[in-house]
């Protein structure tokens, strides 16, 4: 979703350039890459870049780590919650959950 908003954002700041890209408007499309003038303040991109990774980056990897560790803990508490005499022998055992 963010880089559809990402993208209308940009194109209601430029529209005529927009415009330009379709042959339309009166504008003629600017088609090279140029530094923003003046530059961004550091202390603008860094915080910029911090908050996109507090909140869009750090959430995935909490969520991926949870799903690798619940994973394993799953399998294990299972193993642990079963009498041994009635999961059988640690054969059977890995024989299921090859399956």
């Amino acid at each position: 979703m963010l880089p559809l908003m990402g993208l209308l954002v940009i194109v209601t700041l430029h529209w005529g350039q927009f415009l330009a890209l379709f042959g339309l408007g009166v504008e003629r499309p600017l088609l090279e890459f140029r530094l923003k003038q003046p530059p961004l303040p550091w202390l603008y991109v860094s915080v910029i870049l911090v908050l996109v990774f507090l909140f869009e980056v750090l959430p995935y990897l909490e969520e991926l780590v949870r799903g690798l560790h619940g994973r394993g803990m799953a399998h294990a508490l299972a193993l642990r919650l079963v009498p041994a005499q009635v999961r059988g022998t640690r054969d059977e055992v890995e024989k299921e959950r090859s399956r």
